[in-house]
């Protein structure tokens, strides 16, 4: 009977916010070895992980994984970064756990070269060393998408899920391709904003959910788009029509939008600021007003006058 591999989650943040994530890690599960090692087991090296385990969930450990390169501004491409890219990987799916990558690595990593004309001019100008080196790229890119994307991790989680934009981008197109039976994107951008992005980020983790585009275009971006329009507060006949239409726009609106996220209530868990007022403490603003410097009193004047003359 085969082994069983153990439980695998990839996440795809971007690299704005990739170090927070890590620091969440820390924060909701707890080292056997105290929290000095969960901490070191963040820095950005190819063969550190966290063993890591949950006060309250039956889990024994959780392994987080990471690439060397996850806070450098380059990512390395040649031989060596590969290669090490590769034995976390390797190491990530034999021993399971949790790896966070950023999108842009992750493109970088599973998109193919695209194709360049074949001439024999082009041929001739390639040395055999270039030539080596491309059909090296070629094998490493092959590898990646093996451990990456067939088979995926049994669970994908996109942070800034909206960067998909369409199913025609480039992340899109490469995340359709992880074999995974779980998806879960995260986005903070307001359902009203980008109907089409929503759509698109919904039909991801589930397809065919609001139908296809043109048909959800009809029953939903046109009527919500139009309901958007201020209400004109200038007086006369023509404007109280233009006021009564806009209400009407705006009622039919509402109406729609709680009719999809009504449909959408069991796939999309939506937050608004409210959870935060738990959490964070209040605001205070305190004034502090100083008194100008000589310098600073000279030109302030010099400015008035130029403004009054």
């Amino acid at each position: 009977m085969p082994r069983r591999r153990p439980p695998t989650a990839l996440v795809l943040v971007p690299k704005s916010v990739a170090g927070q994530w890590l620091l969440e890690f820390e924060r909701w599960l707890i080292s056997p070895l105290g929290k000095q090692q969960a901490h070191e087991g963040f820095s950005p090296t190819p063969t550190h992980f966290s063993h890591m385990s949950h006060p309250t969930f039956p889990i024994s450990h959780i392994l987080i994984w990471i690439f060397e390169d996850l806070f450098w501004d380059r990512l390395d491409h040649g031989h060596g970064g590969n290669e090490r890219r590769l034995r976390q990987l390797y190491r990530w799916h034999e021993r399971g756990g949790v790896m966070v990558t950023t999108h842009d690595t992750f493109l970088k990593m599973v998109s193919r070269a695209p194709a360049k004309p074949s001439s024999a001019a082009a041929a001739a100008d390639m040395s055999s060393r270039e030539r080596r080196a491309e059909e090296r790229r070629a094998e490493y890119t092959e590898l990646f998408r093996k451990l990456l994307q067939d088979p995926g991790a049994d669970i994908l989680v996109v942070d800034e899920g909206h960067r998909m934009k369409n199913d025609r981008s480039r992340l899109a197109l490469e995340l359709s391709q992880v074999s995974t039976r779980r998806r879960v994107l995260m986005t903070g951008t307001p359902l009203q904003n980008n109907l089409v992005e929503y759509f698109h980020m919904v039909n991801y983790v589930k397809p065919g959910e609001l139908g296809t585009l043109t048909s959800f275009k009809t029953l939903f971006e046109g009527t919500i788009a139009q309901g958007q329009h201020r209400i004109s507060e200038e007086g006369g006949d023509a404007a109280e029509a233009q006021r009564t239409l806009a209400v009407d726009l705006k009622t039919k609106m509402n109406k729609r939008i709680w009719t999809l996220t009504n449909k959408l209530e069991l796939l999309v868990q939506r937050r608004s600021t409210e959870i935060l007022h738990r959490e964070l403490k209040r605001k205070t603003e305190y004034k502090i007003t100083v008194r100008l410097v000589d310098l600073q009193r000279t030109l302030y004047n010099a400015k008035v006058r130029e403004s009054i003359t």
